[in-house]
């Protein structure tokens, strides 16, 4: 199995610990986020975590003063991946920015920047990340298979409007002040299974814990599903 996912150059032995030991082979897309050449070979794209999208692409221009280390040529490939997979029926994961990468790419808008006890609650503290709750919405695939799971790490400023979901997304998990926290495709189109949080994080899958491992050891059941 082999699956190409988008991250800094920083986090691509972060991705190749939590990933290879299940057996998938790795191709870490980095700067400077160009097309890579060849076939798409991919059994599934993971759209990793980083900087803010450009907030034109959510029809929020104004928000470009709350916005955090925005690079356009990175957004240009992540969409154009997105939307590949959407076209040929490639599953498409998302981890906190892939997520928002996703909500946009389905037409949905963001949060630009969480205020007040959301931020606190939500945003990392300086270089460490916060936890907190979730709660699974279990008629979900992902909340069947992972209710057990109920504490998450946080490192985001920004979020997906709840009420204002992509087209063919569904909520599966939300934090306890309602920031959606997962989503899935509704069952309409192509295998999307998202996040908010980091499951690549190595404090996270050096000690087993389940928000890293069984959250991956469930994509990998269903791109196989998917295959």
């Amino acid at each position: 199995m082999r699956w190409w996912v988008t991250c800094s150059a920083s986090r691509v032995d972060h991705f190749r610990g939590w990933l290879e030991p299940a057996g998938i082979e790795l191709r870490c897309l980095t700067k400077p986020w160009e097309w890579p050449e060849g076939p798409v070979d991919a059994d599934a794209i993971v759209l990793g975590g980083g900087g803010d999208i450009a907030p034109w692409r959510y029809g929020c221009p104004g928000a470009a003063v709350k916005v955090r280390n925005v690079d356009e040529r990175r957004d240009e490939l992540e969409f154009r991946l997105g939307q590949y997979c959407l076209d040929h029926g490639i599953p498409l994961l998302g981890i906190c920015r892939g997520l928002q990468v996703i909500q946009v790419l389905c037409g949905g808008p963001l949060i630009p920047d969480l205020e007040g006890p959301l931020r606190e609650i939500h945003e990392a503290n300086g270089l460490s990340d916060r936890a907190h709750a979730i709660e699974w919405i279990e008629s979900t695939e992902s909340g069947c298979a992972l209710k057990h799971l109920r504490w998450v790490n946080s490192a985001h400023h920004q979020a997906i409007v709840r009420d204002g979901l992509g087209s063919h997304l569904r909520i599966a998990a939300v934090a306890a002040d309602g920031t959606v926290e997962a989503i899935e495709a509704d069952g309409a189109g192509p295998a999307i299974y998202a996040v908010q949080w980091h499951p690549e994080r190595p404090d996270l899958w050096q000690r087993g814990d389940p928000a890293s491992l069984d959250l991956r050891d469930f994509w990998i059941a269903r791109v196989n599903a998917h295959a």
